[in-house]
């Protein structure tokens, strides 16, 4: 009897620790679906689906214009909102033919070494890349410092919590020269700068907003 109780018990315990990771594999799965590639005429990116014909992207991808801009393959209307400061780097843009999924946003920041999935599309791979990082911490009220890949072409990608929620969006990466090719920046491994979700929220709400933040460029 003993042993058909310890059995039972075991069985249970694994069955819990199977479906918890069989649950959070999912929901990253479906987190990344969200992540498209942005394709440029002179470069490439990333975006995230927040909802039908709506993507966030990084302000600094769209700088020069969305002319011949796709996101998965869908040309790029128009820009909604933009806010290219000197701490937030974050620009809405309206897809129409981009359907969900779509991102869930989370409710709060991450907490100190939560872990995360970073999600984007390295420049010149051509292929989705998914790399797990912790947080680290804030730079500022405006930028999250995460260990997650910030290289190019990773920019506008999106970081999420064990939940699948969006916290953050990438938006850059420290850099060093390659002694002989300065003119070939390398990323430093697992560093990446990300926009916090807070911010997300704020420019998806002066999109929607007429009149009540600043007018978009």
């Amino acid at each position: 009897m003993r042993l058909f109780k310890l059995a039972t018990a075991a069985l249970l315990f694994f069955s819990i620790v199977g479906f918890s990771a069989y649950d959070r594999d999912n929901m990253m799965y479906q987190a990344a679906a969200t992540v498209h590639r942005v394709l440029l005429p002179d470069g490439s990116g990333s975006a995230v689906a927040i909802r039908a014909g709506t993507a966030v992207v990084a302000a600094h991808v769209v700088v020069d214009g969305i002319e011949d801009m796709t996101i998965k393959g869908y040309e790029a209307e128009s820009i909604e909102y933009v806010d290219f400061s000197d701490k937030v780097d974050l620009a809405i843009v309206s897809v129409p033919g981009l359907l969900c999924p779509c991102a869930e946003l989370a409710r709060t920041s991450p907490f100190y070494l939560e872990e995360v999935l970073s999600v984007g599309y390295p420049l010149g791979m051509g292929i989705k890349v998914t790399t797990e990082g912790r947080y680290q911490g804030d730079l500022n009220d405006e930028r999250h410092l995460f260990t997650a890949p910030g290289i190019f072409g990773n920019s506008g990608g999106g970081i999420f919590n064990e939940e699948g929620a969006l916290v953050a969006i990438l938006t850059g990466g420290a850099f060093y020269r390659i002694p002989g090719a300065p003119h070939l920046p390398a990323a430093v491994p697992h560093l990446a700068f990300a926009t916090p979700i807070k911010s997300v929220k704020e420019v998806l709400l002066c999109a929607d907003s007429i009149g009540l933040c600043d007018e978009t460029p």
